[in-house]
């Protein structure tokens, strides 16, 4: 049995689960729904039908052998055979075992695999999630032969309900992804899981997982609850859906992957690849891969890129998060917005939201292709420090920070030259840090501001009120096509670096915005 995610792994040579744009397709002990269970045949099968990952259940024989089976004795698999007890039989026994006429006469002979054979099936760029049925005392040898697998390590990760399994592997392994997985009782009063999150939450902190594995309860797994694993730096894995609804519910939802025993009916879920590269539809989810030093401060996305600032390093990623380059950039790169080949970023040097307006405020600007820097423009009338940057109609709009007791928010103008052209005041009254994030799209401005809660507030083409909402986007907004945007999100967790993704959302009267869901 098996999320994502999102989910971090420190090395950065490692792609974590939840980069992806789009949701994993998982096999389920292969393609358990047609062929056999835990079977090389079932896995083959798998890949013939698109699955991206296979899952497979695997303990520790008696004679320290690494072998593919779900229940801990043979009883189920090998109907009218010797029942064997897995962890006291030895790889020889076991492989003697039928296990695959009891789904169908047409797969008879078929033997219970060993770890080795199932990792010497899985195709370059696909994965296999390798869930660990026994305790801690399997991670010695399966160390040695994930190491000698030739297997890259963001092609294994490995899962388990038992937390001492998931924390020992992940302090022997750490190049590798471990998924803590739970399932949840389904309950008809919804109010008695209010509190479940933050105790899912602890214990992969405790674990120090990199993602929560999730059975399907509907009942419990909601938007809000994925929203706070992914926001507490986690990835969000569910199984095992074998409903097509269902499955589009949580691709909605923005999971990381989706186990399933039939992965060519579940793929029906997900946006087609051609989707995927012409519209925004699949930003529901996209997350930039890797982990950074410092948080990120905007995103803005151009013909065929992604962009991100994480205050210290500039990223350009494909449209599936997949980095094509990154450059170190002075501290403090803010938002920024990409513009006829260029990307233009507002940059505070880090002197910001003093009441004297001692900032230092500049944009810079670099080669949307390349990353070179290739100007520099003072915008000192930014006087508490620039932070966020939009454009409309060829001219720029910079905002920045903002002391407390001031009651008014500012937007300064300037031509495509950055001449000064003057300020627009926002009678916003008070937000936290100022303004940091801007955009113009669907004839409105639309501005993220930190704070506890963060809030977005909309204007006129004329920089006229039109609401003042609670929303986060105070790390990136971008234009969306249909009528819709882009907010990013981002996370920082002690010792493994910051991240970064991006969702759509859709315009709201009462709330600004609400995040969209897959239709």
């Amino acid at each position: 049995m098996l999320r994502t995610l999102a989910v971090l792994v420190v090395l950065a040579s490692l792609v974590p689960m939840n980069t992806c744009l789009a949701q994993m397709i998982v096999a389920h002990r292969g393609a358990s729904h047609d062929a056999p269970e835990n079977t090389l045949a079932a896995f083959e099968l798998a890949w013939e039908r698109g699955a991206d990952a296979i899952e497979g259940d695997f303990y520790l024989t008696k004679d320290g052998e690494i072998v593919c089976i779900h229940d801990s004795t043979t009883k189920r698999v090998a109907p009218g055979q010797a029942e064997l007890v897995v962890k006291d039989a030895t790889l020889q026994q076991l492989s003697q075992l039928d296990v695959g006429s009891w789904k169908d006469a047409s797969y008879a002979g078929q033997r219970i695999p060993t770890l080795s054979q199932v990792l010497d099936i899985v195709p370059p760029g696909k994965r296999i999630f390798v869930e660990i049925k026994c305790g801690p005392e399997i991670v010695p040898t399966l160390n040695k032969q994930l190491t000698v697998s030739g297997l890259a390590p963001n092609q294994i990760v490995i899962i388990a309900f038992n937390e001492a399994v998931v924390k020992a592997c992940r302090q022997s392994m750490p190049q590798y992804q471990c998924n803590w997985l739970t399932g949840f009782k389904r309950k008809e009063a919804s109010e008695a899981w209010k509190p479940l999150p933050n105790a899912v939450i602890a214990s992969l902190s405790k674990s120090n997982a990199n993602g929560l594995g999730a059975h399907d309860n509907v009942d419990v797994v909601d938007q809000s609850f994925v929203d706070r694993v992914h926001e507490a730096g986690f990835g969000f894995h569910v199984w095992t859906i074998n409903d097509l609804e269902l499955a589009r519910r949580f691709v909605g939802m923005g999971v990381d992957s989706i186990t399933t025993d039939r992965p060519a009916l579940i793929r029906q879920a997900l946006p087609s690849p051609e989707l995927s590269m012409t519209d925004d539809s699949p930003f529901h989810s996209v997350v930039c891969q890797g982990n950074y030093s410092h948080h990120l401060q905007g995103f803005d996305v151009g013909d065929e890129s992604i962009y991100w600032s994480f205050t210290t390093t500039l990223v350009k990623t494909d449209r599936r998060g997949k980095v094509l380059k990154k450059v170190p950039v002075a501290n403090h790169h803010g938002d920024l917005c990409c513009h006829d080949g260029r990307l233009y970023v507002a940059v505070n040097l880090g002197s910001f939201n003093d009441p004297k307006g001692n900032a230092d405020s500049w944009v810079y600007v670099y080669d949307a292709e390349s990353l070179e820097e290739i100007a520099r423009h003072e915008v000192q009338e930014v006087k508490f420090g620039a932070g966020g940057i939009g454009f409309r109609d060829g001219h720029f709009f910079v905002v920045g920070g903002l002391p407390d007791g001031v009651q008014e928010n500012y937007v300064y103008e300037y031509d495509s030259a950055f001449q000064y052209l003057g300020v627009h005041v926002l009678q916003s009254g008070h937000t936290h840090l100022g303004i940091q994030t801007a955009t113009f799209a669907h004839d409105r401005w639309w501005f993220g501001c930190y704070g506890s809660p963060s809030e977005l507030l909309v204007t006129d083409s004329g920089f006229q009120m039109l609401g003042r909402y609670e929303f986060n986007c105070a790390l990136g907004i971008a234009a969306g096509s249909k009528g819709r945007l882009m907010v990013a999100n981002g996370n920082c967790v002690k010792d493994r670096g910051c991240m970064g993704s991006v969702r759509l959302a859709v315009p709201d009267p009462q709330r600004g915005l609400i995040l969209s869901q897959l239709q």
